[in-house]
């Protein structure tokens, strides 16, 4: 058996590979379902499809799907913020594809670490990555957050 960093059992280790965490914080249920599941879909098979290629080689990726709707049934910035914050909190996960809306955004960037802190990629789906924004205080946000 092996472990998490947090001592979590995570079943037996796998051998000669090392497991990589692709994740998407999408709405996929609600009144968005019709956006956010296509995302979802592209993104899993993304992962599928770069396992089956042996994309990268001693690399499994494992995807992990989070939806960020609340109870009003739209996405919600705090289940975002929250979402994003256990990604982060895990140490296999290198990259979160999300959030779709723009609303969720700036809870989501007060979620993730200043860059290279926390070693986790986003990539936003609703902007150019080249663009900001901003969290309504006067702080610019880069659209992409990678290692």
């Amino acid at each position: 058996m092996s472990q998490s960093t947090t001592g979590q059992q995570l079943g037996p280790a796998p051998t000669g590979l090392t497991i990589i965490k692709i994740a998407t914080d999408l709405p996929v249920s609600g009144k968005d379902i019709r956006l956010g599941k296509p995302a979802e879909n592209g993104a899993r098979l993304a992962v599928d499809q770069a396992n089956a290629n042996h994309t990268l080689a001693g690399y499994t990726l494992v995807f992990k799907p989070k939806d960020d709707v609340g109870p009003r049934g739209d996405n919600d910035p705090a289940v975002g913020a929250r979402n994003v914050t256990a990604f982060v909190a895990e140490a296999l996960v290198a990259g979160i594809v999300g959030p779709l809306n723009s609303r969720v955004e700036p809870g989501q960037h007060r979620s993730v670490p200043e860059q290279g802190d926390s070693g986790v990629g986003m990539q936003w789906l609703h902007h150019p990555v080249t663009d900001t924004a901003s969290d309504g205080q006067g702080h610019l946000f880069p659209h992409c957050h990678h290692r």
